[in-house]
C-alpha cells in the first residue's frame, strides 16, 4: 500500500461494490455521503452504525 493510500478514507459500501474496481473509486465522499456524520467527522458505517443508535 502506498503512503497515498494510508492517508485516505475507504467507503465501505464502494469496496465491497463489484462495480467499484480500483482504491480510487472507493475513496469517501464525505460531502456527497448521507452517512458521514459531520458533527463527529466519520462516517457511521464504518464505526457500526452510530447515527442510528442515537450516539
Amino acid at each position: 500500500m502506498s503512503e497515498y493510500e494510508k492517508d485516505k478514507l475507504y467507503c465501505p459500501l464502494f469496496v465491497m461494490s463489484p462495480a467499484f474496481e480500483t482504491m480510487k473509486g472507493c475513496e469517501c465522499r464525505k460531502e456527497m455521503c448521507a452517512w458521514w456524520v459531520e458533527d463527529k467527522q466519520k462516517c457511521a458505517i464504518a464505526v457500526g452504525g452510530e447515527r442510528n443508535r442515537g450516539k
